[in-house]
């Protein structure tokens, strides 16, 4: 049985969360200097098979401020400020910002093609580095469905 999630994320028309892969990724606050996190994630046989069979399934990696109520509410996805996230040693390049002044305008960074897949129960190693944080945040890596071709009109 997959793990419950920790929080709970506003919901989007881009994606649907279908599963969570990995939790509990508490990133403490560091207003003074750099700190780091590090996890394995290791993906069972149905997981990978999902993933290579399904192009529209993606590994999402979520983030949000540690809040009193936030089992209970609906969080937006954030950030640290300074934050570098690798998986197998690759720097996964993402918008971690949004927009300035706009409050859930960040998208969860897609880290599907940097996690091995091809062998089922292959260890990944996820790293984050963070800095200048004041609050406290966790990560989720998530097993949501996309869909990449849906335009608002």
């Amino acid at each position: 049985m997959p793990p419950r999630p920790t929080y709970f994320f506003k919901e989007s028309p881009f994606f649907e969360i279908r599963e969570l892969i990995l939790s509990n990724m508490s990133l403490d606050a560091s207003p003074t200097h750099r700190a780091t996190i590090s996890r394995n994630l290791t993906l069972n046989e149905s997981q990978s098979g999902r993933l290579k069979t399904d192009p529209s399934l993606r590994l999402l990696l979520f983030s949000a401020l540690e809040q009193p109520l936030a089992p209970f509410s609906r969080l937006d996805i954030a950030f640290p400020s300074q934050i570098e996230v690798k998986v197998n040693d690759d720097e996964v390049k993402a918008n971690y910002k949004g927009l300035k002044n706009k409050p859930g305008s960040t998208r969860p960074a897609d880290i599907t093609d940097f996690v091995r897949t091809k062998v089922a129960n292959q260890r990944n190693s996820i790293l984050i580095t963070y800095a200048l944080t004041q609050k406290a945040s966790r990560s989720e890596v998530s097993y949501p469905i996309s869909f990449p071709n849906l335009t608002l009109s």
